[in-house]
């Protein structure tokens, strides 16, 4: 497996991470 695509694979699964955790705020807030 390449590094670069390792970094990249770790950056979407974050990006993905943190929009499911603002939907799940916004959820909650409202």
């Amino acid at each position: 497996m390449d590094s670069t695509g390792k970094v990249y694979g770790w950056r979407n699964l974050f990006i993905c991470d943190a929009s499911i955790y603002r939907q799940q705020l916004a959820l909650i807030h409202n």
